[in-house]
């Protein structure tokens, strides 16, 4: 059978219709569930509010209450008569506000009025747009700052990964001038002994807080202690290819002037095995999606604008923070 007489029949033997996604609008299935006289449970999301009024079933807001959709589709299941009230008058909903002709007559107001507000309609056709403005110097590049770098590294009962850490920043197809270790308030023996290894390593500096202060406060820690051109904040959880930052600093290098940072793709270890390429640096994403990973290459005259880590923020999503701020201030960052 096509597709649509299946789906029909679906609709016609059901009593109600649940959506659960929490991020999903999907009024086409609002418009199919509705127009066939079946009560929907959706979460309140765009698009769904659109179609589902307060007569078509129920909205669960906040969209991810389990608890709220049980709720719902029981009461709507004990109720025939409300049942089928609700089908039928949002079946003669959908017939006389969106039909295919009603939805058509909308568009066609829709486009009139933007070509009206073009002026190619009734009138002479709109200027040119302006030239998009230049970018903002921000990080002037010729001649280039010193190739130092430093990496920051903090460290809470992560002792069982520190020493992989270390050598991997360590192995570095370019070596990076300075590796500071925050100590940050570790009191577990595995991180205490680890930790006490790197005293007597020279090519490591390990700074010690008094207690735990959470990943900002230490990363702000060693920032304050860095004169290196450039930093690169690496988890002690976490390792780098040979030749990261080798090839993070030439991107960063060759970046246009309000590029504050470079950023990589992921590979999970441990209980996870995914590898996570990361997208084209995009401000609109990157306000609904922390896409970037922490272990960012940072030109550090992007500090100097005024941008920190949130010390307040003991548990979050900190470096997410930092790059909203540094967009707030016009530095974009860059994928490599």
């Amino acid at each position: 059978h096509p597709p649509s007489l299946d789906m029909a029949r679906w609709y016609r033997t059901a009593d109600l219709v649940l959506m659960t996604s929490v991020f999903e609008g999907v009024p086409y299935v609002m418009y199919e569930s509705l127009a066939m006289g079946v009560p929907v449970v959706a979460p309140a999301l765009p698009g769904n509010r659109e179609f589902l009024d307060d007569h078509s079933g129920a909205l669960v807001d906040p969209r991810d209450d389990a608890d709220q959709y049980a709720a719902a589709v029981s009461r709507l299941l004990a109720d025939d008569g409300r049942r089928i009230e609700i089908g039928e008058r949002s079946r003669a909903r959908m017939l006389s506000d969106f039909s295919l002709a009603e939805m058509g007559r909308r568009h066609d107001e829709l486009y009139d009025m933007l070509l009206a507000s073009t002026g190619r309609r009734n009138g002479p056709a709109s200027p040119p747009p302006d030239p998009p403005p230049e970018r903002v110097s921000l990080f002037p590049r010729d001649p280039l700052p010193e190739r130092t770098v430093g990496v920051v590294v903090p460290c809470f009962r992560h002792g069982l990964y520190l020493e992989e850490c270390v050598e991997s920043i360590k192995a570095q197809t370019l070596p990076p001038d300075r590796i500071v270790v925050v100590d940050d308030g570790s009191t577990d023996p595995e991180t205490v002994e680890a930790l006490a290894c790197l005293d007597d390593d020279a090519a490591v500096e390990v700074l010690r807080q008094g207690e735990n202060l959470g990943p900002s406060a230490a990363r702000n820690r060693a920032l304050a202690e860095l004169d290196t051109s450039y930093v690169l904040p690496l988890d002690a959880d976490d390792t780098l290819v040979p030749d990261a930052i080798e090839r993070m600093l030439a991107r960063l290098e060759a970046a246009a002037p309000d590029v504050g940072y470079v950023y990589p793709n992921a590979q999970h270890v441990g209980n996870r095995s995914d590898y996570v390429p990361s997208p084209a640096y995009n401000l609109w994403l990157l306000m609904a999606d922390n896409y970037c990973p922490a272990p960012a290459l940072f030109d550090r005259r992007a500090f100097e604008l005024g941008a920190t880590y949130p010390d307040d923020m003991l548990h979050g999503h900190e470096d997410w923070d930092l790059l909203l701020t540094l967009a707030e201030l016009g530095v974009r960052g860059e994928h490599v």
